[in-house]
């Protein structure tokens, strides 16, 4: 049985997180939600995900904060940024913050959101893939190492 992906949605709009929930349930995934900062940090800290999608603009503090923890967790979900403020330095940090998607809101198509998600998930799935291959590799280093002495 295929593992279902989970997606943290961090934003404080009402209406985006009950599209976001419809949108991303329907294509089966699970989806939870914080609204704010803190919140969504202190969910990344307690579960697993595999994606968060976090506002820019959050009532406490910069959804930044959210990509930025993301990154620097082991094995941490990959992130996309959403605002309703669109301009290029937001993009720019947010995909030096490590961002892999940028969406901006209101969403004027579903379709395309959900196509940023599976390819954020694709490309989450191929870095779990490259880890576990690195670490196989490692260990069956270290056993062939261990054999020499």
């Amino acid at each position: 049985m295929k593992d279902v992906a989970r997606i943290l949605v961090v934003d404080d709009e009402r209406a985006v997180n009950l599209v976001l929930e419809e949108l991303l349930s329907e294509a089966g995934y699970e989806v939870a939600f914080a609204t704010n900062c803190a919140e969504g940090l202190s969910k990344l800290e307690q579960e697993a995900f595999d994606v968060v999608i976090a506002d820019k603009n959050l009532p406490d503090e910069s959804g930044m904060e959210i990509i930025r923890k993301a990154r620097t967790m082991d094995q941490g979900p990959e992130a996309i940024m959403i605002t309703g403020y669109a301009s290029l330095e937001t993009a720019i940090e947010a995909m030096d913050l490590g961002a892999r998607g940028y969406l901006l809101k209101p969403f004027e198509d579903v379709a395309e959101v959900l196509e940023k998600v599976q390819k954020v998930l694709a490309a989450a799935n191929e870095r779990k893939k490259m880890a576990k291959l690195i670490e196989e590799l490692r260990q069956s280093n270290e056993t062939a190492s261990s054999r020499k002495k």
